[in-house]
């Protein structure tokens, strides 16, 4: 049984590659998201002239992030819970 008194090794401290590994981590996601938002609503005008409805476009986009910013906590919390199981 282990003793819960005894002080165990010290934590390392980051490197500086390690630090900068993490910033670039937390940063990628952040920037891919920003990406995925502003190509819709760049391309979404375009695709509402060729189908003939311009006017409903601002409702979608906002629904649209909506819908992304609510899930994305939910997916999170799935994956916390679920970990990397193997599809079989």
């Amino acid at each position: 049984m282990r003793d819960l008194h005894k002080p165990q090794s010290d934590p390392q401290a980051l490197t500086h590659q390690d630090k900068r590994l993490i910033a670039i981590s937390m940063m990628l996601p952040v920037f891919l998201g920003s990406v995925d938002q502003s190509i819709l609503a760049s391309a979404l005008p375009t695709i509402g002239r060729d189908l003939g409805d311009v006017h409903h476009l601002p409702w979608l986009i906002t629904a649209f992030l909506i819908a992304s910013t609510a899930l994305t906590p939910l997916y999170g919390k799935f994956a916390d819970i679920h970990g990397r199981r193997a599809a079989c």
